[in-house]
């Protein structure tokens, strides 16, 4: 989980560039959920979960 306090930003809106894409790409991948929370000036919150690996 990754957190901060900065300017944050409209989820819906952030079209450009490929670090979240890519990074929902690899979650994905892995068959994790990514979830971003965000809002202008509320700063953000990315967490991925990853089902667990039974021995």
């Amino acid at each position: 989980m990754l957190q901060d306090n900065g300017k944050g930003f409209q989820v819906d809106r952030n079209t450009k560039g490929f670090g979240l894409r890519g990074m929902h790409e690899r979650v994905t991948a892995l068959k994790g959920q990514l979830e971003i929370v965000s809002e202008p000036n509320a700063g953000c919150l990315i967490a991925a979960k990853f089902p667990t690996i039974a021995d």
